[in-house]
């Protein structure tokens, strides 16, 4: 078990010392059973949030939002202007009657514990921790941790009806707890299946926020195959057409990791990659949708247009050949840019690993019915499938070896875009050259003769090319 870091211990030891209870709850006391180091620290206390933000609020070492106040919850942050929050503060309650699906219509704020722990959604997250380490777990949720099941608190029909956003974190806790070997508890999942019309009502923000966290989980092909039904309900188109493919976006989240080891090694914050990797699960996902739905699908789904245009020209070049040659490899950095160059090699690592894999797939499915083949056929299939993965591994290793290639034209800074050119504008006009579109065409015109490895990016250099360009454009 991991330890309770000593900034949340002294949080604790802060209300304590009021005169109130404290105590860690939910998925950060999961976490710290399983070994892992939490995202969130969430607090749970007796102390109403007036009492809470009257005990922070006069304390120089935090700030404090109050966002979340009519629901119970006081945010705490560090004094200085770290975005991360320390730990979310909530008291004690009981939940009204919930009217939409997703919001409870009423809160009503407890003195009991144990009556907070039973608003919850899974058994695994109603537990709570004291600053020592003692668990409180009055509805059995260290025993479905031992034996690694995800099971609704009391009726699921119920809890889904409540908060139908608790399909998709059901869905995400199996994804994101499969390198545990966690299973969903089948009346649970039963009743997901049963229940998954409710999503209609929760907002499109949240549903692909809850989406995102799927794609980047460790479990996410065995999820997205597992609950096809429901996830084709939410994101509006089907990939039935491509169950083979769903097979890559696991070996791009191990690189990653969870969210959890993910935090561990890239930090809380770093966003870049984690959108690297759903950039590339969504093209992998979408792959077999017709491109001219794809931006009507993901605009639906409320993504930016950064991440749909990215998605959009991962697919659009993913028959796109890498050729083990500089030149190529410098004209492909100056057309796409490094990240999004860096990020179709990756995508086809992956998208090619999942062809591989399907041929393997259907080898195993004909040695099934090999007794009904005669030799001469089984022979000609073998031989096929034998030949096809050995096109596919040569692909892999020509991707690699692009990849190097790309790394080093950009660790060598080769001269791919106008900004790096050694001369300017006013470098032309020097040359007694009148100030419009010529300018730009002669700077264009040396910029291609570097990439092509006719010049160096060297001033004396371009400006002689430049001459020569002259010549003949002015002639």
């Amino acid at each position: 078990m991991n330890t309770i870091p000593r900034k949340i211990i002294s949080i604790i030891e802060t209300i304590e010392n009021e005169g109130f209870s404290a105590y860690i709850v939910g998925g950060s006391v999961r976490d710290l059973i399983l070994g892992i180091e939490p995202n969130d620290w969430d607090i749970a206390t007796n102390g109403t949030p007036d009492e809470i933000e009257g005990i922070f609020g006069k304390l120089e070492d935090y700030r404090i939002k109050t966002l979340g106040k009519k629901h119970g919850t006081i945010t705490l942050f560090e004094s200085d202007n770290s975005r991360t929050a320390l730990s979310e503060i909530t008291t004690f309650r009981i939940d009204g009657r919930y009217s939409d699906a997703r919001h409870p219509d009423s809160v009503k704020f407890s003195s009991s514990l144990s009556e907070d722990l039973r608003r919850r959604d899974f058994t695994i997250n109603a537990l709570a921790m004291d600053k020592n380490g003692k668990i409180i777990d009055p509805l059995m949720g260290l025993k479905d941790i031992e034996e690694r099941i995800i099971k609704a608190v009391g009726d699921p029909a119920a809890r889904f009806n409540e908060d139908a956003l608790r399909i998709l974190r059901g869905i995400r806790f199996e994804g994101e707890l499969a390198e545990y070997d966690f299973l969903m508890d089948k009346k649970t999942e039963e009743m997901m299946l049963s229940c998954k019309k409710l999503l209609s009502k929760i907002s499109k923000e949240r549903i692909q926020a809850e989406f995102n966290k799927i794609l980047i989980s460790r479990g996410a092909s065995f999820v997205l195959r597992k609950y096809q039904e429901i996830i084709e309900f939410i994101i509006g188109f089907s990939y039935q057409d491509n169950l083979n493919l769903i097979g890559a976006i696991n070996p791009a989240n191990k690189e990653l990791g969870n969210n959890n080891s993910a935090n561990k090694k890239l930090g809380n914050n770093n966003l870049i990659t984690k959108t690297k990797v759903l950039k590339i699960n969504l093209a992998i996902l979408m792959c077999k949708v017709p491109e001219n739905k794809i931006n009507e699908i993901l605009k639906g789904l409320k993504y930016s247009k950064e991440i749909i245009k990215d998605v959009i020209f991962l697919i659009s070049n993913k028959d796109e050949k890498l050729l083990i040659n500089e030149i190529y490899a410098r004209k492909m950095l100056q057309k796409m840019g490094e990240d999004r160059l860096n990020m179709l090699i990756e995508f086809k690592k992956y998208y090619i690993s999942a062809e591989m894999g399907f041929i393997n797939e259907e080898l195993d499915k004909e040695g099934l019915d090999k007794e009904e083949l005669d030799n001469e056929e089984l022979e000609k299939k073998e031989i096929k499938n034998e030949e096809k993965e050995e096109t596919y591994k040569k692909e892999i290793e020509k991707i690699a070896e692009f990849k190097k290639l790309v790394k080093k034209q950009i660790d060598e800074g080769a001269c791919i875009n106008g900004d790096m050119l050694e001369v300017d504008g006013n470098d032309i006009i020097k040359l007694r050259v009148k100030e419009g579109p010529i300018v730009g065409k002669a700077l264009d015109f040396a910029l291609e003769e570097i990439i092509e490895g006719k010049i160096s990016n060297d001033r004396e250099a371009i400006i002689h090319c430049i001459k020569d360009f002259l010549m003949v454009y002015l002639d």
